[in-house]
């Protein structure tokens, strides 16, 4: 079922006719589900492109691909070369960075706030972890197996062909609880493999602190804890959630 928004990166341009409609519904995306979807995004080209690298790889004997393998506490990201994954890769990142730029201005215009000062808090494009500003994930192939929890209840999302699926992260916590910020998981599929593609744009740890913005606690006051960003990784790649949100440990009154 398609329980979430679709948003036309297209009609939120300035001086498309739709834009005032389709930043409401940007809007009204990141408050109730802290999920949509994006089409019309301009990096169509790049993700086919991609997606045929990846399929590529993983028809490949199981012996060849266990030669790719990489040890667990590498830091190195791949170790699978093609001719030209490179190339797409740079590519891919770039469009990726300018996708999450033009995002970040236009939720901060939505949140009523200088978006340079949104800009600030976060930075680069990096495969690390959940606890992120804006995750891009990229569907691959037609397995759904992703899901968000709403009111209880666990939600299948159907990706549309070619379209990006956005999760805001900790957005939530920048804009003061304005936003949501969903649980997701990925559920097994046990007829066929899941393949996907994800772009984390993690927080500025040149910033040091996430928390909300100066202007969003002016009149109810601040709803989360401002925390180093290492203290807000922690908790998630030491898996000591025990079972809650890691933006729940941010949390003043629980």
């Amino acid at each position: 079922m398609r329980h979430h928004r679709f948003i036309n990166m297209g009609k939120l341009a300035a001086d498309h006719s739709g834009s005032q409609n389709e930043m409401a519904k940007l809007h009204q995306a990141c408050k109730d589900w802290g999920f949509f979807q994006l089409i019309n995004h301009g990096t169509t080209i790049v993700i086919e492109k991609m997606k045929l690298v990846m399929e590529d790889f993983f028809k490949l004997p199981l012996q060849q691909k266990t030669a790719y393998a990489l040890p667990n506490d590498s830091i190195t990201i791949f170790s699978y070369f093609c001719s030209n994954i490179m190339l797409l890769l740079y590519f891919l990142k770039r469009l990726a960075f300018l996708v999450c730029m033009t995002l970040f201005k236009l939720i901060g215009a939505n949140l009523g706030v200088d978006p340079d000062k949104l800009l600030q808090k976060v930075i680069g494009l990096t495969p690390q972890s959940d606890a992120t500003g804006l995750t891009l994930l990229i569907q691959v192939n037609d397995v759904q197996s992703l899901q968000i929890k709403k009111s209880n209840t666990w939600l299948h999302i159907k990706p549309i062909p070619g379209a990006i699926i956005i999760n805001i992260g900790d957005i939530m916590i920048m804009s003061n609880g304005e936003y949501s910020s969903n649980e997701h998981r990925a559920i097994v599929d046990f007829c066929k493999e899941r393949l996907s593609i994800a772009a984390f744009h993690r927080t500025n740890f040149i910033a040091k602190v996430v928390g909300p913005l100066v202007d969003l606690v002016k009149e109810i006051g601040a709803q989360y804890n401002t925390i180093e960003t290492e203290g807000l990784l922690r908790p998630y790649l030491s898996s000591k959630l025990d079972g809650k949100s890691l933006l729940d440990h941010m949390r003043i009154n629980k």
